[in-house]
């Protein structure tokens, strides 16, 4: 099985379900309206289509390219390009780049993020992840 089939599919519905219940509970909380059931049905597509693509990059991607984490001096195109227009963004990510690479030219070791604990990276490789592009790990 691939890392999307066998990590992904489960991260992303379990993320998909927290997220749902958190909605809920806003709802009861504020008492905000709610979407009409066609209008939701589309909305939880969208954001398994997003939440999947998120995962992927950050798990199913060896050489993490397109994230902050890719080796290199620079920011990847992929991060300029998707905040083309909102420069604050891409200032921040440059920062935080810094901040990850000091004067380094890639932070991976055996594609994951090398200040990941070993624990982690064990966890991860066991649930069928391929890589770590990511500074902490969310635990579900």
């Amino acid at each position: 099985m691939s890392c999307s089939t066998s990590f992904c599919k489960k991260r992303v519905l379990k993320e998909h379900k927290r997220l749902k219940e958190f909605g809920k509970a806003i709802k009861k909380s504020f008492k905000v309206k709610t979407m009409s059931k066609a209008k939701r049905a589309r909305f939880d597509s969208d954001r398994i289509k997003r939440l999947q693509a998120k995962c992927e990059s950050e798990y199913c991607n060896p050489t993490c390219k397109g994230t902050l984490f890719e080796p290199g001096k620079n920011i990847p195109k992929e991060i300029k390009n998707k905040y083309k227009n909102m420069n604050f963004i891409i200032k921040h990510q440059i920062q935080t780049r810094k901040k990850i690479f000091g004067k380094k030219t890639s932070v991976l070791k055996n594609q994951f993020y090398e200040k990941l604990s070993t624990k982690n990276v064990k966890s991860l490789k066991k649930n069928g992840a391929i890589s770590g592009c990511v500074r902490n790990i969310q635990k579900f």
